[in-house]
């Protein structure tokens, strides 16, 4: 009807066009020409609709096509920043090169938004170590800023690649831009891997260019780095120095100490230790993970009397169990033939419903048939009930099968034996050489019956 469409529904009809699936940019094309005044070039959004929809159609050839016949002095390096920052968002790295690898042979320099997109790609990728060119092509152009080594060093840092970021950090040093967020990612990486050595050069070398800038996180990292290793001595350095920086010592520091002793095997030191803190008016608040390593470090002690001290006082303090606790002493009654004791702290576990690993199942069970006046059956009566939980709960009985079907065996309790050998079998669990011995020197037919259906023959 001879009306001249405004541009916004132009712009609609356009994008309707890119937007279907799959697109038609040479449709677009035709409306895209209404919105172009003559001799000038497309905007830096359209050119980039357009190089975007030609893309996903897998028409490469048309989308540098339409960037050299688009290009123009005023929107040049403006589309060029839109398009290499489109691909980076999308983590299209082979576009984001070669879009840039053509700038650089048709003489337009990138720009410093664009490098860093493209290394933005690598780094969440965790292969920053492969942008490492393009921080030549930075330097070479002049667009390599003063602060980009350090904070590419953190990247990688972060994502776990410690040996870019060491080189980074040490380009970093060279031009004189290192900075303190730099030593604090290279400190978390090497705790990550428990390197303790590189983790206290790190530290050491971050107090001695920034003497107050080490948070209490970097100080906690490398104690805990150290504490893995069992390496009190160097802990308690570390936590003296962070009380001259001026941080309090937390429990997540306590914990790290208390396992350390664990490690090393030095009780007696971490006792002495925890006890001059709690007496202390800066001494720690007990909770659950200290006292997790508390009981862990007095259960390696051997020492009834103090155990049973630290647990009394872990429930005056009004700190409920963890999974972790009551595994833990449920352990050390089963290791010491407290048997009563034992199943108190199993039941309380159930109560709680708390999760059992298959591993202290299997100490429940090996606990009550290793008993004394055992293969007995009343004793096998309570490991079978901890069986039935396991079968209950989908538990492998590999751990313990061994015990259950030697127990079966004294005590000539085919039924038991049948209902132990179904079960393993029946979650995925193999038959080895020795049982299947022990089920034909038995001569029970129901057991060897069960025997040939699982396909189990015995070579010997």
């Amino acid at each position: 009807v001879n009306l001249e469409p405004d541009r916004a529904t132009v712009e609609k009809c356009l994008n309707a066009c890119l937007e279907r699936d799959p697109p038609e940019p040479q449709l677009a094309l035709q409306w895209a020409e209404m919105l172009l005044p003559e001799g000038d070039g497309m905007s830096s959004e359209v050119l980039k609709s357009f190089v975007c929809s030609s893309i996903r159609i897998g028409d490469m050839e048309g989308a540098v096509q339409m960037l050299e016949d688009n290009l123009s002095e005023t929107n040049g390096m403006e589309s060029f920043t839109t398009l290499v920052h489109t691909f980076a968002e999308d983590g299209n790295l082979e576009m984001a090169e070669e879009t840039v690898a053509w700038m650089l042979e048709n003489g337009y320099v990138p720009s410093h938004e664009i490098l860093v997109s493209i290394l933005s790609i690598y780094s969440r990728a965790g292969s920053l170590k492969h942008g490492e060119k393009w921080l030549g092509v930075m330097h070479h152009h002049g667009v390599l800023k003063k602060s980009d080594p350090a904070e590419m060093s953190v990247q990688a840092a972060n994502n776990g690649d410690i040996k870019l970021a060491l080189r980074l950090a040490q380009l970093a040093s060279d031009m004189d831009a290192d900075s303190p967020e730099m030593y604090s990612a290279l400190i978390r990486a090497h705790s990550r891997v428990f390197d303790y050595e590189s983790a206290e050069t790190c530290m050491a070398k971050f107090q001695t260019m920034y003497p107050r800038a080490a948070s209490k996180e970097d100080f906690a990292n490398v104690i805990s780095t150290c504490a893995h290793h069992g390496l009190t001595d160097r802990c308690d350095r570390w936590m003296s120095r962070m009380r001259q920086a001026g941080y309090e010592l937390d429990n997540r520091i306590y914990e790290a100490f208390l396992k350390s002793c664990c490690v090393s095997g030095d009780l007696r030191k971490g006792e002495r230790y925890l006890n001059s803190m709690l007496e202390s008016e800066s001494g720690p608040r007990l909770d659950i993970g200290v006292f997790e390593q508390i009981l862990l470090l007095m259960s390696q002690r051997k020492s009834p009397r103090r155990l049973t001290f630290w647990v009394e006082k872990m429930e005056k303090a009004g700190v409920d169990h963890s999974e972790s606790t009551l595994t833990t002493l449920l352990k050390w009654h089963s290791l010491h033939g407290d048997l009563e004791e034992m199943d108190r702290y199993a039941e309380k576990m159930l109560a709680e419903k708390m999760d059992i690993a298959a591993e202290t199942f299997g100490v429940l069970v090996k606990a009550w048939i290793n008993a004394k006046e055992c293969p007995h059956p009343d004793k096998l009566e309570k490991a079978d009930y901890y069986v039935e939980l396991m079968i209950e709960r989908n538990i492998s009985l590999e751990g313990c099968i061994h015990a259950l079907m030697q127990a079966c065996y004294f005590c000539k309790d085919d039924d038991k034996g049948h209902k132990y050998l179904t079960a393993l079998v029946g979650n995925g669990g193999a038959i080895d050489n020795k049982l299947s011995h022990m089920i034909h020197t038995w001569g029970s037919s129901k057991l060897t019956a069960l025997l040939k259906t699982s396909g189990r023959r015995d070579k010997r």
